[in-house]
């Protein structure tokens, strides 16, 4: 593909906006056009865009999906979870590369359909876990770290406007530590615990959960009722402990595992990045470092975490 990438976005909220935004600054891709059902949400998005960059864009504004999927090469979704694979088979399917932002799926039959579809059209699927280029910098996939306990909190305030209160907790914040325990440890789990409370609706607000995998301990907490936003990773060796703050972008190492303290400078932009490689996949037409055939075990994960959350009786 000698042109540049054309990529449309579906969603024209907090994350579609920001795609919008990496798209329209990318080398690789051009923004053709953003689908809302909310046609001034979108527009929205398209103003945002000229703003940043300074100049009018020619991206438009789409009446359907189906009308901008005819016009692209590319897609971005990010819509609500619950509509992410109905519009992802239907990119699959009509001949594009998709990014689905997190969660991929919300069932692990979901997102095994959404692979194999991938994999039969030979399309590009990638997922919105841009922390793994984040873990990458660090260090941490280049070692075989023996991990004794993984622990993982991801918590902030209750989400602006809304955004990601049709789906518990799990598939809004705890997908992503889902996601990186996979990839640090492997990827079949077992050993499943978890509880929830609500607060602020119908879908948990709050869950601590944990699972094994192979022999390794993961523990778990996720909140969106927290004054602070806090992400962090320790990682407990039989030599010391490596933790990460996700925010501050803070690494403490007391083990004799080399990683990497200026991964923060590497990194300065994980969604950016990401964006990046997904269309460099596009255009090389190779798999992406973020797949969907290495996301679907963390959706697989989290649906058993939230079937027996709701399972245990006396949580509101």
């Amino acid at each position: 593909m000698t042109q540049k990438l054309r990529v449309g976005v579906i969603g024209g909220g907090v994350f579609g906006t920001y795609h919008a935004r990496k798209v329209a600054a990318s080398k690789q891709a051009v923004l053709v056009g953003v689908y809302d059902r909310d046609a001034g949400r979108a527009s929205g998005v398209i103003d945002d865009v000229s703003v940043q960059e300074g100049q009018a864009t020619d991206a438009r504004v789409y009446a359907t999906e189906t009308e901008l999927v005819s016009v692209c090469d590319a897609l971005i979704i990010a819509t609500p979870a619950h509509s992410h694979f109905d519009l992802g088979r239907a990119g699959l399917r009509a001949g594009k590369h998709v990014l689905i932002e997190k969660p991929l799926a919300l069932s692990g039959e979901e997102a095994d359909a959404l692979v194999a579809l991938a994999r039969e059209q030979d399309l590009v699927l990638q997922v919105g876990h841009q922390e793994r280029l984040v873990c990458d910098a660090l260090g941490l996939f280049e070692h075989s770290i023996d991990v004794q306990k993984l622990e993982l909190v991801r918590a902030g305030p209750p989400p602006k406007g809304g955004r990601a209160m049709d789906v518990s907790v799990i598939w809004d914040l705890m997908i992503h530590d889902i996601d990186l325990a996979h990839c640090l440890l492997g990827a079949t789990a077992h050993g499943f615990s978890a509880t929830g409370v609500r607060e602020l609706g119908d879908e948990f607000d709050q869950v601590d959960a944990s699972f094994m995998i192979e022999d390794t301990h993961v523990e778990l907490s996720a909140s969106r009722l927290a004054e602070l936003f806090e992400r962090t990773m320790k990682i407990r060796c039989a030599d010391g402990m490596i933790e990460v703050d996700f925010v501050n972008r803070t690494l403490k190492n007391t083990t004799g595992y080399q990683l990497n303290d200026a991964f923060a400078s590497e990194v300065p932009d994980p969604l950016g990045a990401a964006d990046e490689h997904f269309f460099a996949a596009c255009v090389r037409g190779t798999e992406s470092e973020i797949s969907g055939q290495s996301a679907k075990f963390a959706v697989a994960t989290a649906e058993k975490l939230e079937t027996l959350a709701k399972s245990i009786k006396g949580k509101r």
